[in-house]
């Protein structure tokens, strides 16, 4: 998955420097991502949401869709959120032709179609948001 999405390495997902073994595992090797996981992070709700969006919109260019929606794969580093767990990543086969969809992810216009890229990634959106609004009204 790393080598599909080389382009958003360093920005939306951690550095991809390969394989390895460790105690008798195969393992990866990855970039050391500085900043504050999701789940402890002290922001609106509502720039949580549109940082979220510009991260989904980098993997939508690729017809991949984070589906792990744990607060804890994300970090927020510097102005962006960056995906560190891409084992729950799948591409979405369906082709997209109208390239314009993926920066509306917000409209409404996509929650009935199902088979859309662009509506999973609301859904898992959506997903992390109410663990996120969860996490910061109750305290987990």
């Amino acid at each position: 998955m790393y080598h599909t999405l080389e382009s958003l390495q360093g920005n939306f997902i951690p550095i991809y420097f390969g394989e390895t073994e460790y105690g008798g595992t195969r393992a990866i090797l990855l970039s050391y991502v500085d900043g504050v996981k999701l789940c402890d992070v002290d922001m609106e709700e509502k720039e949580v949401r549109q940082r979220l969006r510009e991260t989904f919109k980098a993997f939508f260019a690729y017809r991949a869709v984070p589906d792990d929606a744990r607060l804890e794969n994300f970090i927020l580093s510097r102005d962006k959120i960056v995906a560190v767990d891409l084992e729950h990543v799948y591409i979405y086969e369906k082709s997209v032709e109208d390239e314009g969809r993926r920066d509306n992810m917000h409209d409404e216009d996509y929650e009935d179609d199902k088979d859309d890229g662009v509506y999973s990634m609301k859904c898992v959106i959506n997903d992390l948001m109410d663990k996120y609004h969860r996490i910061r009204t109750t305290g987990w």
